[in-house]
């Protein structure tokens, strides 16, 4: 993954990129609807990419949000 904001980022690669990954294991099934400048995406995607990258088995892993569009 490059550093720089100026080179594309196309949909359809970043959800192979996503799926070859591993880190969809930790989602639900239905997407959420995230607002423009949420930062519960970020931070969602963090968590995700630390749970694959420490190995977390994702059947041991949930996820509890309370409010705004995310819960």
């Amino acid at each position: 993954m490059s550093d720089t904001l100026s080179e594309p980022v196309y949909l359809e690669e970043k959800l192979v990129e996503i799926q070859d990954s591993g880190r969809l294991a930790y989602r639900s099934k239905s997407l959420p609807t995230w607002c423009p400048g949420c930062g519960y995406f970020s931070m969602t995607e963090g968590v995700t990419d630390a749970l694959n990258r420490l190995g977390i088995d994702p059947a041991g892993v949930v996820t509890v949000s309370g409010i705004g569009c995310a819960s």
